[in-house]
């Protein structure tokens, strides 16, 4: 037991980095339609919602560039913290209230768009490359 609890605290002392999603939180997308996604961020306790949103505007960036677009829209954003992602079903009840801990998580729609050279983006588009070079910088990578 004892050995369980050194364990977990150590585990949670690290924030989530930027990685596939897994027990311990990180980011992954689905197809919904042709030109839209939806983009799952899940951080641990040690992770900031500001990193967990960095996450899904980088994951929307690298989804946008791998299918041909230049720019992407946000249709949807929705909190999605304490989610337990990663904890089995059968025990998110009987854990007790101390066990359980704030963990940030952002579900995002996204639409991605292809700009000709020279064309003005539709209101609200956000450049691919501009959120790879920016917010790819600050994120740390698993």
């Amino acid at each position: 037991m004892r050995f369980a609890l050194i364990t977990a605290l150590i585990l949670s002392a690290c924030a989530t980095p930027y990685q596939e999603i897994g027990i311990n939180g990180g980011v992954t997308a689905e197809q919904v339609s042709s030109d839209t996604w939806r983009i799952m961020s899940r951080g641990n306790v040690a992770t900031s919602k500001a990193s967990v949103a960095d996450y899904a505007m980088l994951k929307a960036a690298e989804i946008t560039r791998q299918q041909g677009g230049t720019h992407f829209i946000i249709v949807s954003a929705t909190d999605a913290a304490n989610d337990d992602i990663g904890t089995p079903a059968l025990l998110r009840d009987y854990r007790p209230q101390s066990a359980k801990a704030y963990k940030p998580g952002q579900d995002t729609v996204v639409r991605v768009l292809t700009v000709k050279p020279g064309a003005k983006p539709p209101t609200g588009a956000m450049s691919a490359d501009d959120v790879l070079r920016i917010t790819g910088a600050r994120v740390e990578r698993g």
